[in-house]
């Protein structure tokens, strides 16, 4: 519910909300994609501080400060906002440690400290309900915004916030012992035949978050994420552009975008129960495939299957990123600094995934057109493809066993 309430609904709004701004705030679509790419970066640069303050504080205390951030993010929005310098600061930096604070790293993280054998699908769930908010945000956005009140969209992320503040406080708990509960998983599971069968490589040592920084295959398993991370950053910031730049109606753009979120929501769910037993690196590497395709048809989009298309490829990319990216990290190099290592992970992929926000806005303002922008994003997803394959679980056992 709460990844539904922020990251799930955040970016699927601000994609109908942002373009309807441009004309009235004064901003250039440069702008539009600097925005972005900030949020972008606010949602991932503090990953690795939001993980320390976790292990501090705990998940109750930070999904309930990142809601009053939202909260404080969206009525600024929508009150005080009238530059290019509103919106950077109360778009990109508030709404982005909103997300991830009341989103992203401490729900995922909440997950890996309370599941282990049934992690995947746990992780799918979350990630699944949370995927709801990119189908329905689109679709309910546009509703409220109709009669041309952008405003009301980001009344309603207000109200969001507070919700979760709220619900946070009152039933959030960090780790299962809070509840005098055992890990699932745990010692006294009973290991099933399901696990027996497990092709999942899942490491059960204390490697320090130091030993994991100076594997190689970290930084390889970040840039693959960064791929699903960077196909979402071009699909929130650029597709309505892109195809209205195209001549598509915007209410078939709109209507196709929610498409975007069933179609999400239904690969972190899938992917999450398949990465149990199949290594959900293979599974990220298949969805960047998909998603260069989806690039390719938003180039060259002259029909509304291949609007269709992109949306659809895209959604399917990021919706194994998001569920298999935080397992494969728990699965890879284990819980003990989970926390720090996945929120490093994020940091990496917000780097590199908010540059594309950036620099399709900028080639779009030279040419007119975000399809070479959108060409040069399919050559970075094949790169990421490459850091995927050469990451292997037998090379961190083998590194790990060095350190040994």
């Amino acid at each position: 519910m709460f990844y539904f309430m922020s990251s799930g609904f955040i970016v699927a709004s601000a994609q109908i909300l942002n373009p309807a701004m441009m004309a009235d705030i004064g901003i250039s679509a440069t702008v539009l994609g600097l925005g972005f790419t900030i949020f972008v970066w606010c949602s991932g640069l503090p990953a690795p501080l939001v993980g320390i303050l976790i292990d501090k504080i705990g998940t109750r205390w930070s999904i309930a400060i990142g809601g009053l951030i939202m909260t404080v993010g969206a009525i600024c929005m929508t009150t005080i906002v009238h530059s290019a310098v509103g919106y950077i600061i109360f778009f990109g930096i508030f709404m982005a440690l909103g997300n991830i604070m009341a989103g992203q790293v401490s729900i995922q993280s909440t997950i890996g400290f309370w599941f282990q054998k049934r992690r995947g699908k746990a992780m799918s769930i979350a990630m699944g309900i949370g995927g709801l908010g990119s189908f329905v945000a689109p679709l309910a956005v546009s509703n409220l915004i109709k009669d041309g009140s952008w405003q009301n969209g980001w009344i309603l992320l207000a109200v969001f916030g507070i919700v979760i503040a709220i619900l946070s406080i009152l039933f959030v708990r960090t780790h299962p012992e809070e509840k005098g509960l055992e890990v699932d998983g745990g010692e006294t599971t009973i290991e099933t035949k399901a696990q027996k069968v497990s092709k999942a490589f899942k490491n059960s040592e204390k490697l320090t978050a130091k030993q994991i920084l100076h594997m190689p295959s970290f930084w390889l398993l970040a840039m693959l994420g960064s791929g699903g991370f960077s196909a979402f950053a071009l699909q929130s910031s650029m597709g309505v552009l892109n195809f209205k730049t195209l001549g598509f109606d915007p209410a078939f753009i709109a209507s196709v975008a929610a498409i975007y979120g069933i179609i999400a929501l239904i690969f972190k769910t899938v992917s999450g129960f398949i990465a149990d037993y199949i290594d959900g690196r293979q599974l990220m590497i298949a969805g960047l495939v998909i998603a260069i395709i989806g690039e390719v048809c938003a180039a060259f989009a002259s029909s509304e299957i291949m609007v269709w298309a992109f949306y659809i490829c895209n959604g399917i990319a990021f919706g194994i990123t998001a569920t298999c990216l935080p397992t494969t990290v728990a699965n890879y190099f284990g819980l003990y600094s989970f926390g720090k290592s996945l929120g490093t992970t994020m940091a990496i992929g917000s780097i590199l995934s908010g540059l594309v926000s950036l620099a399709v806005g900028a080639v779009y303002d030279a040419t007119g057109a975000c399809a070479p922008g959108i060409l040069g994003v399919s050559a970075l997803l094949v790169i990421c493809i490459i850091a995927g394959l050469l990451c292997r679980p037998k090379i961190i056992a083998a590194v790990k066993g060095e350190g040994e």
